[in-house]
Order: structure tokens, then C-alpha cells, then sequence
């Protein structure tokens, strides 16, 4: 029978791959905050404005339009780095039974090999529901859930489905 506690004992049997993808996604995250400590210590000479500046000055003002450009590409790119290793990798780490490393690298091909137009739409799709849920103090995560696990379903077809697959070659 299909229940909420049911769906949480899936969660707890992949533990594992599921803590080694955070894992993946948290180094990434720290990535983040050294290079934008680094790019602030070179703006300002420090890691960061002050607090009182943060709060009521004008941060921008102090930086140049290149710093601010630079900043926001850097955002960017990492940000479509954690796009790319998220597309499949944990409704495929749950319903695969695959590892962390597999699943990311897996996510990495759907995200290259798809046609970039599509991925953008997506990846606003999901910037978009995410932040309903979120508005919605996460009641919207019910129904924005299944939606992204059904998209997976088709990005990933099942393995019989992947045999006869005409992009694999096959007729």
C-alpha cells in the first residue's frame, strides 16, 4: 500500500548514495563561497563588506561593473554545474539503485546530450515550481515532486526501453 511512510522507508534504503550526492553538491557549495571570498577580498581587500555596509550602504556601489559581472558568471556557471549533476541523479539513485558517482555521471550525459534550449526551460521549470513550493510553506512540494520525478521517467527510459532505443543505434 502506498503511504507517507512508505515513500520515507525508499529515502532510508538509499542513505548512502543519497548522502554522497549532498556531499557532492555541499563541496561544490564550498567551492562557491572560497571563490566568492576570493573575488571579494580582491574587490575589497577583505572577504567581504563589512556588516553595517551589507545592511544599510550600497555594496554595489563599491564594486566595478566587471567585478559585478564577474561575480554574477561565476554564480552562473556554478550553478549549471549543479544543474548538470542534479537533471536524473536522485530519482535515479532511488529508483536505479545506483550509486552517487553513477547517477552524477549519468545526470552529466542527459545534460550534454540534450538540446540546450530544452535543458534552460527545464532547468527555469524547476527554478520556477521549487520556488512555488517553497512559497506555498512547501504544501506545493506534493504536487511539484512528482512532476520532476515523472520528468525523469522520461529523460531515462527503463532499461528494456534503452535496448531499443533508436538514439543508442539500434532499429
Amino acid at each position: 500500500m502506498a503511504n507517507f511512510d512508505n515513500s520515507l522507508k525508499i529515502l532510508t534504503s538509499h542513505r548512502k548514495s543519497l548522502f554522497r550526492y549532498g556531499g557532492a553538491l555541499v563541496l561544490l557549495s564550498v567551492a562557491w563561497v572560497f571563490l566568492s571570498s576570493l573575488m571579494l577580498f580582491l574587490a575589497f581587500g577583505s572577504a567581504g563588506p563589512n556588516y553595517v555596509e551589507t545592511m544599510w550602504g550600497d555594496v554595489l556601489a563599491n564594486l566595478s561593473e566587471a567585478q559585478i559581472v564577474s561575480y554574477v558568471l561565476l554564480g552562473g556557471i556554478l550553478a549549471c554545474v549543479a544543474f548538470a549533476l542534479s537533471v536524473v541523479s536522485v530519482p535515479m539513485i532511488i529508483d536505479r539503485d545506483a550509486d552517487a558517482v553513477t547517477a552524477m555521471r549519468a545526470s552529466l550525459r542527459v545534460a550534454l546530450e540534450a538540446d540546450l534550449p530544452v535543458m534552460i526551460v527545464w532547468g527555469a521549470l524547476c527554478v520556477v515550481l521549487i520556488g512555488v513550493g517553497f512559497v506555498s510553506p512547501l504544501v506545493g512540494m506534493v504536487v511539484v515532486f512528482p512532476i520532476l520525478g515523472h520528468a525523469y521517467l522520461v529523460c531515462v527510459p527503463r532499461p528494456s526501453v534503452m535496448s531499443q532505443s533508436p538514439r543508442r543505434g539500434n532499429t
